[in-house]
Parts: structure tokens; C-alpha cells; sequence
């Protein structure tokens, strides 16, 4: 396995094991990289590919990109949702954004998978955060607190190349710095980039260039027998898991509506059985009115809830 084949299973985890159909609490998953490279050096032809890579793995019927650019970026996640399993969010040029920009914002992305759920419905699939920017240190350091990392280019200022080195060791910080060399000569180079998960250094890569929609679209990649298996379970479970918590949610509506209704008409006869002993006042006439008409909506509703069919 190539160290490019190793990210890719790492950062795209097979859809049978994200969506599962078993989950009945928040199962979202979240991860999340950050992607450093001077300007000019192809990140987002990278985060392009990154994208494209998805769709071909679940499916593009199965994967939604928000995309956003600078200070825009707070905006990405009040943009419609799809109901569909795989978000991905672009975060492209973050190095320019004023923190004072982020406060309401940093906080969302930390709990991006509890906003998809309550955007879509769903309680399985996966959120991937981009965060990509030209310094280190000139990002957010919330968004420097990621899974993975993506270096395409050393620093030239002495505490990044401190900070980076740490991360890639003194061999991947020579290995960068002899591809930026090459790369003046050999375009091919430009993808070159030094991948970390989790403090293991994966090592180098070279991502390929992404072709625009149009060529790839012209020639899919053919999905294996296993990946489609994998994706025809997993819309059975996602369609199981669906049904099961549109059930459990009527069966739960009509327990507390019929409990209100006959709850209602007790206090009712109670407050009627009262009537000879407490005054007829204009308080306690609308108290009364106010508990018939409630009981009598909970009753409807009760009604209606046996006569409608389960979806």
C-alpha cells in the first residue's frame, strides 16, 4: 500500500462502517486537517481532488462540498444542507482571517457534527473540516488542532520551520525542501506534500492534479464489487435506521399525546366535581375552559395519530 492509498483509507473511512444503521444516538463522525503551502503551490487543486476523491469512494449522490474563501468561510455552514451522508468543508485561505472574525464562528466547527445532524436528520455519516492557509502560525490555533497535516513547503521564517520540523522530522523537512527545488524545473512536483496523522508521519506523497469536473465525469472510475456492496448496505441501513426513528418518534408522540388527553379529562371531571364548593368566578371559569380546550386538542390529536398510517 502507497503512503497516498494509506491517507486516503485513513481520511475516508468505507462507507459500511459509517453508516451502519445500528446507531440511535449522534454517530457523526468528524476529522479534520490542516493544509500549509506558500501561495501558488496548487492547495486548492489539492482540496479539489481531496473532494473528487469522495465522491468517487461513497458515491456523488452521497457527498455535498461547502466551500468557502477568506472570512467567507463563516457562512459555509448556513448554506442548505443536503440529506446526504458525506459533508466536506473547504475552509480555503484562512491565513488573512482576523481572529475577532472567528469568535462566533470556531465553536461551530467543533460541534459540526451535532449541526448535521440537526440539519439533516441524520445520526450517522461523515463531516471532513479542510482548514488551509499559507503560515502556521498565522492561523487560527484552533484550526491547527486537526487530525491530519498537510505540508507542501518549509517555512522561511525560523519559529514556523521550528514548529513544522517538529511535526516532520529533520529528513521530511530535506525531503520538502529538495522537492520545492525540483519543482522550479519539474511541474509534476508541485503535489508533493508531507502528510502527518496524529504526530505518525506518514511521509510523502504526491497528489495528482485534479482535472475539472468535466474530464473526470467523462471517465468515472469503475466502483469495485466490494464498494458497491459496501454503499447498497449502507442505504438499506440508512433507510432501516430512518424508518425505525420516524416509528419510535410516532410511537413516543402518541404515548404522551393519549397520557395528556386522558390525564386531561381526569382534571376535567375534578374541576367540574369542585364546582359546588368554590366560587363561579371569572378566574376560575377560564381555567376551566382553558383545560377543556386543551383536552379536547390532545384528544383530536389522539384520534388522528391512531388513524394515520406509519410512512
Amino acid at each position: 500500500m502507497t503512503v497516498l492509498e494509506d491517507f486516503l483509507n485513513r481520511f475516508y473511512p468505507p462507507l459500511n462502517q459509517l453508516v451502519t444503521g445500528a446507531a440511535r444516538d449522534n454517530a457523526v463522525e468528524q476529522v479534520a486537517v490542516a493544509f500549509f503551502a506558500d501561495q501558488g503551490s496548487g492547495k486548492t487543486n489539492t482540496c479539489n481532488w481531496l473532494a473528487e476523491q469522495a465522491r468517487q469512494r461513497y458515491g456523488a449522490n452521497k457527498v455535498q462540498i461547502h466551500y468557502s474563501r477568506g472570512a467567507d468561510f463563516k457562512n459555509s455552514i448556513n448554506q442548505p444542507w443536503r440529506k446526504v451522508p458525506i459533508h466536506i468543508f473547504i475552509n480555503d485561505d484562512l491565513t488573512a482571517v482576523p481572529d475577532k472574525e472567528l469568535e462566533a464562528t470556531v465553536p461551530q466547527f467543533f460541534q459540526i457534527r451535532h449541526i448535521m445532524h440537526e440539519k439533516t436528520g441524520l445520526n450517522e455519516g461523515l463531516v471532513v473540516n479542510i482548514f488551509v492557509g499559507h503560515i502556521f502560525h498565522q492561523i487560527n490555533k484552533s484550526f491547527r488542532a486537526t487530525d491530519f497535516y498537510l505540508f507542501r513547503s518549509v517555512p522561511s521564517n525560523e519559529y514556523d520551520y521550528r514548529v513544522v520540523q517538529s511535526y516532520i522530522g529533520e529528513d521530511g523537512v530535506k525531503a520538502l525542501q529538495e522537492s520545492e527545488n525540483q519543482r522550479l524545473i519539474d511541474k509534476t512536483r508541485r503535489g508533493d506534500t508531507f502528510i502527518v496523522h496524529k504526530r505518525q508521519q506518514l511521509g510523502m506523497v504526491r497528489f495528482p492534479k485534479h482535472l475539472g469536473s468535466n474530464e473526470i465525469e467523462s471517465r468515472p472510475r469503475k466502483l469495485s464489487r466490494e464498494e458497491k456492496a459496501w454503499n447498497k448496505a449502507a442505504e438499506k441501513a440508512q433507510r432501516i435506521n430512518e424508518k425505525t426513528d420516524t416509528s419510535a418518534r410516532r410511537s413516543s408522540n402518541l404515548i404522551l399525546t393519549v397520557a395528556g388527553a386522558v390525564g386531561g379529562w381526569g382534571l376535567t371531571a375534578w374541576m367540574l366535581s369542585m364546582l359546588p364548593k368554590i366560587p363561579l368566578t371569572g378566574s376560575n371559569l377560564l381555567l376551566l375552559l382553558a383545560v377543556i380546550g386543551g383536552t379536547f386538542f390532545l384528544t383530536v390529536q389522539s384520534y388522528r395519530y391512531f388513524l394515520r398510517r406509519p410512512p
